[in-house]
């Protein structure tokens, strides 16, 4: 046990575990939001606003058209709220699915993708994701055949 810096807002607490726990239980919904926000706001810059921008000046240089003013924005409104709801969604998924299955996502594919390409060690099992996501593509292109297969054209 060590005594805690006297600059600390803990200052005088003796046990520096009690001290980890509860700064951490103390801070989960600030870490919680603070990652939900940065995470929302590069994802939504990334792939809605330059996007939008983008296709703003394409369709003025080509078609020599405007998007309208009303709905272009109200578009890509939804179009973050529907992003951010999946956003929200991987922030609570790894609480509410056991260990064993996020291992077996195909979340760590891309950084072991990068790890790979500017060859430094990967850092994780590779084989472990890399099966689990060939399995389940496999086994979401079988039920969205047997799915499709109920839907009349």
């Amino acid at each position: 046990m060590e005594l805690i810096d006297s600059s600390s807002p803990y200052a005088g607490v003796v046990s520096s575990e009690y001290v980890v726990q509860f700064h951490f239980h103390a801070e989960v919904p600030a870490f919680v939001l603070s990652k939900s926000v940065a995470i929302t706001a590069t994802f939504l810059t990334r792939s809605l606003v330059i996007p939008a921008i983008g296709m703003v000046i394409v369709c003025q240089l080509i078609w020599h058209v405007t998007p309208v003013a009303t709905h272009f924005p109200e578009a890509i409104g939804i179009q973050a709220l529907h992003q951010t709801f999946y956003i929200s969604l991987t922030l609570i998924l790894p609480n509410l699915i056991p260990q064993w299955i996020v291992v077996a996502m195909p979340w760590s594919l891309a950084s072991a993708a990068a790890s790979i390409a500017v060859w430094q060690p990967i850092p994780a099992p590779l084989w472990i994701p890399a099966l689990a996501t060939a399995g389940w593509t496999v086994l979401v292109l079988v039920v969205a055949l047997w799915r499709f297969g109920w839907e009349e054209f």
